[in-house]
């Protein structure tokens, strides 16, 4: 009998585009024919382990501690010996690692294990490994059958060159490829379908006001706090502008006595923190959606999730942001860290109907021909396939595994 069993293996789950990967992806396995276990080493949020239990999933939280320092050798073996035990009752064909710190400890048990395909995916550019990224490429050439990126721009941050998956490269030597992250968009219809816009305008207080939506953890890398600056622009010129801040984090109190101290509270609705599924719903109220990261972006998970609902996006014109959104097209992407100019480019979004209506078009568009479930799925499906059929490894250090 074929051994379908994959096992996703991956730090955290709680909310966030990782998380939300991996839904994806164990929907897309399963509707395979995968068994898919998903393994998660540290914290998580029950929420989101409903969530990829809902898609057929199995979970196993190992429930560990994160070691205190980068090279924490008791928590790396802790975390060995914890995995080795999952592997050993999983018995996977596929393991796949969900980022690389600490991927590598995964990768190695596996290696060790006789896992005999095993793959990673990568959700961060090499700007944050620093000196350190050319770690990645290394695991890549030695450690995996196929190494993934969510965009094109993280792959060519590693590696120099990127090529969007298709499953007749891995007949070659290239091993790193991109599949898009991905929306879906028959739950995005849903969701539109059962909270209008004007309906949850009203519900909100919102009536008969130009609406901004942002959607994010409240962490200075976000740059809500650019968005706030921004607002005194837009309140001057628009006095029925609100923003909707949709979702919580250690930034929170300092952002509202930011808006405390601009004098822009009123036009500002906070939310707190919400399920994802709850986080969507609001984007139905917007007239704009804004991701004003202050970092770069490894892919835009947020902005193509507005533009599925078909609001243009303003966004910061860094990392996987460039390439999601057509400036001018679907959205406007501005200079990181400007306040004036991202209230200019709301600005011309909020007071141009026809354009705001015609990116929104656009946005759904974007999304439908690049980013669906459909399309992520497909990606996956041909390359776990295809490393299916391909020859086997060379035959690894143990055989617990493959049996």
């Amino acid at each position: 009998m074929i051994n379908k069993r994959v096992l996703i293996a991956i730090p955290s789950f709680c909310v966030g585009g990782t998380e939300v990967h991996t839904c994806a992806l164990s929907k897309a396995l399963i509707a395979g024919g995968y068994e898919v276990t998903v393994c998660v080493y540290f914290e998580f949020e029950p929420g989101m382990v409903e969530a990829v239990q809902g898609t057929g999933a199995q979970v196993k939280l190992l429930r560990l501690r994160r070691g205190g320092k980068r090279w924490d050798l008791p928590a790396m073996w802790r975390l060995a010996r914890a995995f080795a035990a999952v592997l050993d009752e999983a018995h996977p064909y596929f393991v796949h690692v969900q980022y690389m710190t600490p991927g590598v400890v995964p990768l190695l048990t596996a290696r060790w294990h006789g896992v005999p395909r095993v793959l990673a995916t990568i959700h961060v550019p090499a700007s944050e490994y620093g000196r350190r990224r050319w770690w990645p490429r290394l695991l890549a050439n030695r450690l995996c059958d196929a190494f993934l990126c969510v965009s094109r721009c993280i792959e060519e941050s590693f590696f120099g060159d990127s090529t969007l998956f298709e499953a007749a490269l891995l007949r070659g030597e290239k091993k790193h490829f991109t599949i898009w992250n991905c929306v879906d968009l028959e739950e995005v219809d849903r969701i539109q379908a059962r909270f209008p816009g004007p309906a949850l305008r009203e519900s909100l207080g919102l009536a008969g006001c130009k609406v901004i939506v942002m959607v994010a953890r409240l962490i200075p890398e976000k740059g809500a706090h650019h968005l706030l600056q921004a607002m005194v622009d837009l309140a001057a010129r628009l006095p029925a502008v609100k923003l909707l801040l949709v979702g919580d984090g250690p930034q929170r109190e300092s952002l509202s006595d930011q808006a405390a101290e601009l004098g822009i509270q009123r036009h500002v609705v906070w939310t707190g923190k919400l399920l994802r599924a709850e986080a969507l719903t609001h984007l139905t109220a917007a007239d704009v959606a804004v991701v004003p990261s202050q970092w770069e972006e490894g892919f835009g998970l947020t902005a193509i999730e507005a533009m599925a609902f078909g609001k243009p996006v303003v966004a910061s014109n860094t990392g996987g942001l460039r390439e999601v959104v057509h400036d001018g097209q679907d959205g406007l992407l501005v200079p990181v860290g400007d306040p004036r100019e991202l209230a200019r480019a709301i600005a011309a979004v909020l007071t141009d109907d026809a354009a705001r209506a015609r990116m929104g078009l656009a946005a759904r568009r974007n999304v439908e021909s690049r980013f669906s479930q459909e399309q992520f799925a497909v990606r996956h499906r041909q390359l776990y396939e295809a490393l299916m059929d391909s020859p086997s490894p060379a035959a690894p250090a143990c055989q617990h595994v493959n049996r």
